[in-house]
């Protein structure tokens, strides 16, 4: 019995949290928003964004040490710290 009530209280969550979603993503001003804090947070981080997939490039073509000599601050940016 304890089970059925926890699955209703899922459930139940998850639809209203579904509702929520479906009603708050239709929102035009929530779209416009929500573009602006990403454009914000890409602008910002632009740099780490951009060294990241360098060195995931790198590292799927197994090379992370030719990363390391050819682009220094980036590795140092990644691997020393990100501000």
């Amino acid at each position: 019995m304890n089970a059925d009530l926890q699955l209703d209280k899922f459930k139940t969550k998850k639809q209203s949290n579904d509702e929520y979603y479906n009603n708050r993503r239709l929102d035009i001003d929530f779209k416009i928003k929500n573009r602006l804090n990403a454009k914000i947070y890409y602008d910002s981080n632009r740099d780490y964004i951009n060294a990241k997939n360098l060195c995931n490039y790198y590292l799927k073509n197994d090379k992370l040490d030719i990363f390391k000599i050819r682009h220094r601050d980036r590795y140092d940016l990644l691997f020393l710290g990100h501000t």
